[in-house]
């Protein structure tokens, strides 16, 4: 497991949000090795707000079998969307 950390401040430099996400290794059906992202919560300190994510990240699919790249370009997705 891998845990990422971020900070963010506003313009006058003063400490606004704590960022955390957990991700692991995974292996797509081709064998291509990427990084999941199983987790994430954001914490905005100056508007005492969280949001927190969990993610299924087992029913996640890298490169499954069958897919073409033009099934996602950005026309068919832009159409989806419609």
């Amino acid at each position: 497991p891998r845990i990422h950390y971020g900070e963010a401040y506003n313009r006058k430099g003063e400490f606004w949000k704590f960022m955390e996400w957990h991700s692991y290794p995974g292996k797509a059906e081709d064998g291509f090795l990427d990084i999941r992202t199983s987790a994430g919560a954001i914490i905005d300190f100056q508007r005492n707000h969280a949001t927190v994510s969990l993610i299924d990240s087992a029913s996640w699919k890298t490169n499954p079998p069958g897919v073409k790249e033009s099934d996602i370009s950005l026309q068919t997705l832009q159409a989806a969307g419609r």
